[in-house]
């Protein structure tokens, strides 16, 4: 799905009518409230944030020597965001410009916010979650986890700094990027179970 996404970005040059569209209906109800409570979500799925955040959670994790733990969060964070900007500068696509609200550069497929905000957060909830039998409670957290990270890839769009499409593109290739981390994750555990 995601590299036929990328291949629908490339071939229309950047610009697909459902992007257009989406945009055009978010900017016209624009105000400078939403856009102040817009950059306080996009925060959360910024570059500091995860470092800052990343760093409390690594020493947290190593001070109960759960090494498996922090092999797998840093994974995640930065293994997703290294692998964003190499898919970004494959496909080249310029951000939607007219429509800035705030300032950004680099390339915009896929977004950085919803890759890395799907990985980090997800292997977050993951590891908490193991091994607590909390039933109908996981699946609450669960939701509001993915409902937080749908929020920081709106907010990207409100923004103005991706296009719809860069957003469901980040969230996909995010998502696969982060089951793969869970196998390898589970790997280690079974091996080390042995």
């Amino acid at each position: 799905i995601f590299f036929k996404l990328g291949n629908i970005v490339m071939s229309s040059n950047g610009k697909i009518i459902f992007d257009e569209n989406i945009m055009n209906a978010i900017h016209k109800k624009a105000n400078p409230t939403l856009k102040n409570i817009m950059k306080f979500i996009t925060f959360f799925g910024s570059g500091r944030f995860y470092i800052s955040l990343g760093t409390i959670l690594t020493i947290c994790f190593v001070r109960r020597k759960k090494y498996i733990e922090v092999s797998s969060l840093a994974m995640c964070s930065l293994g997703s965001y290294g692998l964003n900007e190499l898919i970004k500068h494959y496909y080249r696509r310029i951000r939607p410009i007219k429509y800035f609200l705030i300032k950004q550069g680099g390339y915009s497929f896929p977004s950085g916010h919803a890759m890395v905000s799907m990985t980090f957060y997800s292997i977050f909830i993951y590891i908490y979650l193991r091994n607590k039998n909390w039933g109908k409670k996981k699946v609450l957290i669960w939701i509001l986890n993915y409902l937080f990270i749908g929020l920081i890839g709106f907010s990207r769009i409100y923004l103005g700094v991706h296009w719809p499409t860069d957003v469901i593109g980040g969230y996909i290739i995010g998502l696969a990027f982060y089951l793969a981390v869970i196998l390898i994750f589970e790997l280690q555990y079974n091996k080390k179970e042995k």
